[in-house]
């Protein structure tokens, strides 16, 4: 009897057991898909939301977005130059 023979049996048990982890596996692969989809479809909506609430208020308000601005470039030196 050849390593062939002996193991024939062993796989035709195996086989059913496989397959259903492939199946599951295939689920499991659908799932995150769409949750990955659902997550950046929202992500998106809450970024363009975000988006066009601080255009309009840099729209509304230029002088003090300009200030804002500048104070942050201003804090965003001081603090990049006490590192070095």
């Amino acid at each position: 009897m050849s390593a062939a023979d002996m193991v024939a049996p062993l796989r035709e048990d195996l086989q059913p057991g496989i397959e259903g982890l492939e199946q599951s596996g295939r689920r499991l692969a659908r799932h995150g898909k769409a949750l990955a989809r659902d997550a950046y479809e929202q992500t998106t909506e809450t970024l363009q939301q975000a988006h066009e609430r601080a255009s309009h208020w840099v729209g509304a308000r230029p002088w003090q977005s300009t200030a804002v601005a500048a104070a942050t470039g201003a804090a965003l030196a001081l603090l990049l130059g006490r590192r070095h």
